[in-house]
């Protein structure tokens, strides 16, 4: 019974000591990477989708079409507060202000931005955007194939809540950045001083 209290002991605090553990700073993510939301053409039709995720360093805003559209031009606006967004007397996005802007695409279906994480949450980013929510107008000029040599031709906005409901349908969406901690490997430690090494069960001598 003495031997198998040491041993117990012993393994105890080995088991005890490798508990603690410890996190390593991993980096900023998007929360549920990548974030999705339609890409609504013309109020009420699917064309695709708009997505944010994080990677080395960059906010990734990626533009995808499907069931036949092409995209022809893009203007992204990313932020923390509607009130930044460039907009006109009667609150509706001024689109051509935007501080990200493709055009004359030509009918790709993919396009995607890259912006540095620290033109949002400046030099100190990977403290300034946790847990932080932020907003995204992502507007499209889509285009599909009439069949008869010519082009359906509408409007697009990453689907969510419309900006001002008594303007235009524009629309945005958001998303929160996360900081992720990674736990590291727990390495046990030495074996304490002290008669560890007794098998149990081996007795004690009377």
């Amino acid at each position: 019974m003495r031997v198998f209290k040491i041993v117990s002991l012993c393994m105890f605090v080995l088991v005890a000591l490798c508990t603690v553990t410890v996190f390593s700073y991993a980096g900023v993510v998007v929360e549920n990477t990548p974030h999705c939301t339609q890409l609504t053409a013309g109020q009420f039709i699917d064309a695709g989708d708009v997505c944010v995720k994080v990677e080395e360093g960059n906010l990734i805003v990626t533009y995808t079409t499907h069931n036949g559209w092409e995209l022809t031009a893009v203007h992204l606006w990313v932020g923390d507060d509607l009130a930044d967004m460039p907009h006109n007397a009667q609150e509706n996005p001024k689109i051509g202000n935007f501080p990200y802007k493709a055009e004359d695409l030509g009918g790709v279906t993919s396009y995607s931005f890259n912006i540095p994480l620290t033109a949002l949450g400046g030099d100190d980013y990977e403290v300034n955007l946790c847990d932080q929510t932020f907003l995204v107008a992502a507007h499209a000029s889509v285009q599909k194939p009439d069949g008869a040599g010519g082009y359906q031709t509408e409007t697009g906005w990453g689907d969510g809540p419309q900006m001002n409901p008594g303007g235009s349908w524009a629309m945005y969406f958001d998303f929160m950045f996360k900081c992720v901690l990674d736990p590291e490997p727990c390495e046990t430690p030495p074996a304490p001083p002290g008669d560890c090494d007794t098998p149990i069960g081996g007795g004690i001598p009377d």
